[in-house]
Order: structure tokens, then sequence, then C-alpha cells
């Protein structure tokens, strides 16, 4: 066993892989193992895998067939050694001006806590800047609950739901069978609602760890395609049906988190044909019951929209909110890393 295993799932990003592995090499974090999952990547990925395995002891790679990042995370939680397991995605990179040895020293002093959290700075592509968005009331974030902790994300319209600003025990995943589930869109999102039912104790540190690479061509945030909005109906009615059976006051705040996520869903529905907002239709009002618990400003002036104008209308402001807030916080403060 050793402290760290670091997990990244690698599926054609030639042009960024290097970046994101130097800058694992250079935190020169002590007793880790850096885990690089090829995910039958077409690219020269795979070529770079193995030349770093073959410089640094403490590396190495297991090739597969593509079977998407859930698999590939998968497989790296499951061949991983390490006490504690950090994520990061093969186009980003981890802040060399912040020290990551803060964040494993953290979580080593406080072993009773199952998931720290550390904080993200956007690196927007073409642009060249770095900017803080929506995490700038990330010291306030409670920890003295789990409950504390979730509605507080809830209220605010950020769930940190990407696994990629986490550190987190190995035997809280495998005690509770908290792997990412394969073959579906906005998989953090179904595994985050997961993870906060069986959280016992979170941390957070208000570190800029993470700099997740905004905007690059042919990310999720650009590809909204049906399938998407499908899954997250699906992780609604699966959290209706779970919080029928297991009712508690985490299971509201699941309820409330479901209900963000019916209005941000209709909302991206505005990026699909009439045809799909049709089909669709019976499916959100099926789900519907969920917005009574909305507990957020937005979500209630959401609940109200929806009432007044209907679900076709709703669909096209909620859709153009959505895009006024991306092109808001792609204009917020410039920063330096």
């Amino acid at each position: 066993m050793c402290k760290l295993s670091v997990i990244v799932p690698i599926y054609n990003a030639e042009k960024y892989l290097r970046q994101c592995v130097d800058s694992i090499v250079k935190q020169n974090l002590d007793d880790i193992e850096v885990i690089l999952v090829d995910d039958g990547s077409p690219d020269r990925c795979p070529e770079i895998c193995d030349e770093y395995v073959s410089r640094y002891s403490y590396f190495k790679v297991i090739h597969k067939s593509n079977g998407g990042v859930s698999s590939a995370r998968n497989v790296g939680i499951t061949n991983s050694i390490g006490e504690y397991i950090v994520f990061i995605d093969s186009d980003d990179w981890w802040n060399p001006n912040v020290d990551m040895n803060k964040v494993v020293s953290y979580a080593f002093q406080n072993q009773q806590i199952d998931i720290i959290v550390f904080n993200i700075i956007h690196y927007i592509e073409g642009e060249g800047t770095y900017k803080r968005t929506e995490n700038q009331l990330f010291s306030r974030i409670p920890t003295d609950s789990v409950e504390n902790y979730y509605s507080f994300l809830v209220s605010n319209g950020n769930m940190q739901v990407a696994p990629i600003n986490k550190i987190i025990k190995r035997e809280f995943l495998a005690k509770n069978n908290l792997y990412f589930k394969d073959g579906i869109k906005s998989e953090d999102n179904e595994w985050m609602i997961r993870v906060l039912r069986c959280l016992s104790t979170v941390g957070v540190i208000d570190e800029p760890i993470y700099i997740y690479r905004y905007r690059r061509s042919g990310s999720l945030s650009n590809t909204i395609q049906r399938k998407n909005i499908e899954d997250l109906l699906d992780m609604i009615d699966a959290s209706i049906q779970y919080t029928n059976t297991y009712s508690s006051e985490r299971g509201n705040i699941e309820l409330s988190y479901c209900s963000y996520l019916w209005f941000m869903t209709l909302g991206l529905l505005s990026k699909c044909s009439k045809a799909d907002q049709t089909a669709l239709k019976k499916r959100f009002q099926q789900c519907a019951t969920v917005c009574k618990y909305g507990v957020s400003k937005k979500a209630r002036i959401s609940n109200i929209t929806y009432r007044i104008f209907g679900y076709y209308l709703t669909i096209h402001i909620l859709g153009g909110y959505l895009c006024l807030k991306k092109i808001f916080h792609l204009k917020m403060k410039k920063i330096k890393k």
C-alpha cells in the first residue's frame, strides 16, 4: 500500500497529456503511484504513457479497449493500492503554484474524513486566461455535518459533483461500491448522488489545486444530445424511487438537488430538436414532483416560470439563461494561477 493513487483516464488527449502528467511529477509527492489508464486512445497517447512508465518507477499504465471515462476510472480504482485516491483528467493539470502535499497531509492528519474537496481554476482555452467563477463561496462551505454541507451546495447551485477536485479514501469507495456507472452521460452527477448518501464526514481546503480546461471543442459542455437529457431524467427518477424507500433529512436534500437538476436539464433541452422536446415532454412531467423541493432562489423562480409559461416556453427561457450564465462566467475577472 502507498499513500496516494493518482488515476488518469486517457482518451484522444495527445495534445494535452504531457502537460497533465508533468504537472503530477513536478508536485514531488512522496509514496504515490500514478495509474495511466489508456482507454483505447487512437492517437499517440499509448506511446506517451509507455514513455512515462519507462521513465518513472511509480508510474504504471493499463491499456484497455475503449469503454468511456467511467470504465477507465473504475479500472484505475480496481488496480489502485493507495490509501487515498485522486483523479485528474488527461486534458487538465495541477496548479504548479499550489502544493498538493498540503491536501495529502491534511487527509492523513484527519483520517476520519472520507472525502476532502479542494478548489478549481478554469483555464479558458482560446483566451489563455485563468478565471475563478462560481467557487468564490468555497471558503464558506460548512463541514460540521454532511447535511449542512449538502444543503449549502444545493442552496448555492454548485454541487461540486466532479471527482477531479477531491481526495477520497479508497476504502470508502470500495466499501460502498462507489464505482462510476458505465454507459451514461453526466456520470459525475449520478456518482455524486450515491456518494452523498454514504458520506459520513467531509472536509474542504480552499486551495486552487486543479486547473480545468474550459470550453475545449468536443467537451460535454459543448455537445448536448438527447441521451444527456434522458440520462439526467433517469437519475431524477432513481432519486425519487430511492427517497420514497429511504425517507430522511438527507433524502429531502437529494430531492432539492434533483429539483435543480430538473430545471437545468429542461434548459439544456433547448439545444435539442423540437421533435426531441416533444418526445421527452411526458418524461419531464412524470418526475416534475421534484420541482416543489427546490430551495435555492433560482429553483423557486424557475418553478414559478414553469407554472406560468408551461413546458415549451420555459425550455427557451431557461436555455437563454444558461447561455447568458456561460457568457458571464467567461467574462469574470482574470486571475493569476
